[in-house]
C-alpha cells in the first residue's frame, strides 16, 4: 500500500480520507458499528488529530460517513459515486468507494470541433478531432454519458479497447498524465437519445459539465462533455 505523502500534490487530509474509505468503509460488513475513534485513526495512519478530523469531516460532507450525536460516526448506507477525484477519473473513484465501474462505447467518429475546442487545440479551420462517446456505469446503473474530443495525434485510440479507464490507458501506453482541468457546469434538458441512455425521460433536467484538460507537458489533451445521472450523488 502506498505511503501517505505529506508534501504531495494531494492534501494529506484527502489522502487519509481516501485511505479511510478504502481500508474501513469499503471493507466493513457491518455498517451498524461506528468507525474507529479519531485517536485510533491518528495512530493507525501516523498523522495529527487535526488531519484525521478534517478527513472525517470531508467524508461526512461527501456522504460516505454519517455523524450521530452522542453515538459516533457511522458508515452511510447509501453509496455515493464521485466521478472525478484528483484527476484520477471515474474508474478510480468507483473502485475507491466499492462501486463496480463499467463502460459501454457508444460511438467513435472524426468530427469538426466547436470553435471553442478548435482554439483550445490550436487547430486550423475544418481540422477534425477524434470523438469518443461512452456510457459510464456504476453497479450497472447509468452514471455519466461522456463525450470526449481528442486531437488527431491520438487517433490511434480508435484501435484500443475503450471500455477501460482512458486515463490509465493514456498513462501506461502513451505516458501521458492528465494534470489540469478547467471545468464549468450548467443544467441541461436531455435529448431523446440522452434520455434513453440515462434511463430518463426526454426533457428531464440533468447536470452537464464541460471540461478542458491539459497534460503534464501543459499541452491540450482533451475536452469533454459529461451528463450526470441524478440517481447518484456527486462531490467535486
Amino acid at each position: 500500500m502506498a505511503e501517505l505523502i505529506a508534501e504531495g500534490m494531494i492534501p494529506l487530509y484527502r489522502q487519509v480520507a481516501d485511505r479511510i474509505q478504502s481500508d474501513i468503509i469499503n471493507a466493513s460488513d457491518d455498517p451498524s458499528r461506528p468507525i474507529p475513534s479519531e485517536l485510533m485513526l491518528q495512530q493507525r495512519y501516523g498523522v495529527s488529530r487535526i488531519t484525521v478530523r478534517k478527513a472525517v469531516v470531508e467524508l461526512v460532507k461527501e456522504g460516505s460517513l454519517t455523524k450521530i450525536q452522542g453515538k459516533g460516526t457511522f458508515i452511510s448506507r447509501n453509496k455515493t459515486v464521485y466521478p472525478f477525484d484528483h484527476g484520477q477519473g471515474f474508474t478510480y473513484s468507483c473502485q475507491l468507494r466499492g462501486v463496480v465501474p463499467s463502460t459501454r462505447v457508444l460511438n467513435l467518429d472524426y468530427v469538426i470541433p466547436t470553435e471553442e475546442d478548435r482554439l483550445f487545440f490550436q487547430l486550423k479551420e475544418k481540422e477534425k478531432v477524434l470523438m469518443i462517446q461512452r456510457l459510464r456505469l456504476g453497479d450497472d446503473k447509468p452514471c455519466i454519458l461522456e463525450t470526449l474530443f481528442f486531437p488527431m495525434t491520438f487517433s490511434s485510440l480508435c484501435e484500443e479497447s475503450l471500455d477501460v479507464s482512458l486515463y490509465s490507458l493514456l498513462k501506461e501506453k502513451y505516458h501521458i498524465q492528465p494534470v489540469k482541468g478547467h471545468k464549468w457546469i450548467e443544467i441541461c434538458k436531455v435529448t431523446p437519445f440522452e434520455a434513453q441512455m440515462m434511463q430518463a425521460q426526454p426533457g428531464d433536467a440533468m447536470l452537464l459539465m464541460h471540461e478542458m484538460v491539459t497534460d503534464q507537458f501543459k499541452k491540450p489533451l482533451h475536452t469533454s462533455k459529461m451528463i450526470f445521472s441524478p440517481s447518484f450523488r456527486y462531490y467535486m
